[in-house]
């Protein structure tokens, strides 16, 4: 079975003090998968300052391309955004939750049946259709 990860799995992973930090990393060695929008959130979390400290573009970059180097790759075209959109309309998601809306369909695409995140309550409730793990 394939293992999909999102941003959330992959911060942890990266971050030595953070809280699951052990088990991401460990999830991240046998992960298959994860969705290239990922590549961008987790780039923004090490280098915006939103985890009380920035790590220097150039080396989140080599951080990000180490940690990820055995996973492959799933992006959305613009007609599936769009369509992805239209989803978020129907079942009343707004905001940020569009960019769970994105990894989740990744997954989808990637044939993934198992995803992993931090944001367990938000993933099920946007996949019933998958099963959602936490480390």
């Amino acid at each position: 079975m394939s293992c999909f990860v999102d941003s959330s799995i992959l911060i942890e992973s990266l971050v030595e003090t953070a809280l699951h930090h052990r088990a991401c990393s460990e999830l991240v060695d046998r992960a298959t998968d994860t969705a290239t929008h990922c590549l961008a959130e987790t780039f923004n979390l090490l280098t915006g300052g939103r985890l009380g400290f920035r790590v220097d573009p150039g080396d989140a970059a080599k951080m990000i391309r180490r940690r990820t180097r055995n996973l492959r790759f799933t992006s959305l075209t613009g007609e599936q955004m769009l369509d992805l959109q239209d989803t978020a309309r129907r079942r009343g998601a707004r905001g940020g939750a569009i960019y769970d809306l994105i990894i989740i369909q990744a997954a989808r695409l990637s044939g993934a049946k198992e995803v992993w995140t931090l944001n367990h309550s938000d993933f099920v409730a946007l996949a019933p259709d998958l099963v959602i793990q936490s480390p």
